[in-house]
């Protein structure tokens, strides 16, 4: 018993410092990441793995966290899963996994989902409005969020095209508020029920994707920073 609290007090403490670089370098070099992730899974012992996935869930699953990176999670869950004992914890680990983590994950194509634009087409798809459009940040959002008018204006000067998608009020406050928003984003009522239908994974708002060229996820829910910095690269 002693040697398993020693081992979990090696993990806990363990967790800041690859904190500290897992998630620029999970950007940088994903196989870095998982190959330190892989080996601090390995080096626990399986009672103790309920604990280790509980300080991961801290850092990389909860969106208010500054380390917030559903790929490192994923790595987590990948390699916690066979080990876990427990049925009910391997459930739990399963569903973050693959309803969450992989739904929409980076390198995956943007679902395509409908909606109208203010003063624009009624009844317009993703890509349909992609095709006219090269890298694209589409940017989910209530206007009566207080977080998400901090966030709007953060990316008031964000250096690609922005598609503001209101997905949680009602049409006309959405008209009446929508021209507030910058002037070069295109303004969207969303038509497909995004939330409700999980067609992307909003866990909070507002919700960020960015999209490359090609309609692929570039970046899931990034931090403003992150955005930023990644663009700016």
């Amino acid at each position: 018993m002693k040697r398993v609290g020693l081992v979990l007090l090696a993990v806990i403490f363990c967790l800041p410092g690859l904190r500290a670089q897992a998630v620029e370098d999970f950007y940088a070099c994903p196989c870095r990441v998982r190959v330190q992730v892989d080996s601090l899974v390995a080096a626990t012992p399986t009672d103790s793995l309920p604990a280790l996935l509980e300080r991961a869930d801290r850092l990389y699953f909860d969106p208010a966290s500054d380390d917030y990176c559903e790929g490192i999670m994923a790595m987590y869950l990948r390699a916690a899963l066979p080990r876990l004992a427990d049925e009910t914890e391997r459930d739990v680990a399963q569903w973050k996994l693959e309803s969450v983590c992989e739904l929409n994950a980076e390198g995956s194509e943007a679902p395509d989902f409908t909606f109208d634009l203010l003063d624009g087409p009624q009844g317009l798809t993703l890509k349909e409005f992609r095709s006219k459009e090269g890298r694209l940040c589409l940017l989910f959002y209530d206007p009566d969020c207080g977080h998400c008018a901090e966030v709007i204006e953060d990316l008031r000067d964000l250096p690609v095209s922005v598609l503001a998608v209101c997905v949680d009020n009602t049409p006309e406050r959405w008209a009446e508020t929508a021209p507030g928003l910058p002037e070069a984003w295109a303004k969207a009522f969303d038509r497909s029920e995004i939330n409700e239908n999980e067609i992307y994974m909003l866990r909070s708002l507002p919700g960020i994707y960015l999209l490359d060229a090609e309609g692929r996820v570039e970046l899931k829910n990034p931090s403003v920073r992150r955005l930023i910095n990644y663009l700016n690269q």
